[in-house]
């Protein structure tokens, strides 16, 4: 399992954008879950399974797309 860090979600609205745009990126079957975990801190965790190295950079790219997200890791 991969866990990615994001910075600036803000809500849940903000994982289900996320989350769509990594479905419609091909990464239907490979997420675990999308959620904002620390409110606080505008931080939330996308968990994926079975990634390689190259899938998950296009994922990062997917994600920072998306909106004002930045990958933290």
């Amino acid at each position: 399992m991969k866990e990615l860090k994001v910075k600036n979600m803000h809500c849940e609205s903000c994982a289900k954008i996320i989350q769509m745009e990594l479905e419609e990126s091909g990464y239907i079957n490979k997420i675990i879950s999308v959620e904002l975990t620390n409110p606080q801190n505008n931080i939330g965790v996308v968990k994926f399974k079975d990634l390689d190295q190259n899938e998950i950079e296009k994922a990062k790219a997917v994600i920072q797309k998306a909106g004002e997200y930045v990958v933290l890791n």
